[in-house]
């Protein structure tokens, strides 16, 4: 049960967090560039 909500919320705290750090401008256009690119984080 938590195994497979461990995938999904690792998954979800990765493309969450760039959303967020978006908004604040944080990454500002790496967010944009790494959509498009595998940057690491």
């Amino acid at each position: 049960m938590k195994k497979p909500a461990s995938r999904e919320g690792e998954a979800g705290l990765s493309k969450g967090d760039t959303v967020p750090a978006l908004s604040q401008g944080q990454l500002g256009d790496w967010g944009d560039q790494g959509s498009e690119l595998p940057v690491p984080p």
